[in-house]
């Protein structure tokens, strides 16, 4: 079946159109916006439009949304890296007495999953500029930030896609699960 024979689902308009987003095919509606076509490609394309609309890549939006699942966790800011302002991507998160425990489970994920990862992780203890206490999560980089090169901020970018998927199967496991 051609796009544009098919039938929008939303507003029922006949004659939607290919779109490519997110890596993945779809088919929009012209008139409402609606997707259609494999449910998988459109949950991509939902979650990369919620993301920009955070400002974050689908990556660190995938990783975001895992931290802020856990209880007692949550994310203040998080930004992707930035190899020309030598900045790495992280994750800051305040957290409460249920949040320090759900911090110790994404140490522990760090440590399994630790030969996945490219980079090494860390999750470093801050008192931001409003006196609140910070926890960061990002790479621990061997050299300064402002030496960066776009292969580091690469391999950190792949790393945040990993902690992301890692991070969910983790939170579902029993040691994760019947602690929390």
């Amino acid at each position: 079946m051609r796009p544009e024979d098919t039938i929008c689902e939303e507003c029922g308009h006949r004659g939607l159109q290919e779109s490519l987003e997110a890596g993945v095919r779809v088919l929009e509606c012209p008139l409402c916006g609606g997707l259609g076509g494999d449910d998988e490609a459109v949950n991509r394309v939902l979650l990369a439009r919620e993301a920009g609309e955070r400002g974050f890549s689908l990556d660190l939006f995938l990783l975001v949304r895992e931290l802020e699942a856990c209880r007692g966790i949550r994310v203040v800011t998080a930004e992707d890296g930035d190899a020309w302002r030598g900045s790495w991507p992280r994750v800051e998160m305040e957290v409460d007495r249920k949040g320090l425990r759900q911090l110790s489970f994404l140490l522990r994920t760090l440590q399994i999953h630790r030969r996945e990862l490219e980079l090494s992780w860390r999750i470093e203890l801050q008192l931001s500029p409003s006196g609140l206490l910070v926890h960061t999560l990002r790479p621990d980089f061997w050299s300064p930030p402002g030496r960066l090169t776009p292969e580091d901020l690469e391999r950190a970018e792949r790393d945040v896609s990993t902690l992301a998927r890692v991070v969910s199967l983790d939170r579902g496991l029993d040691w994760w699960v019947s602690i929390s």
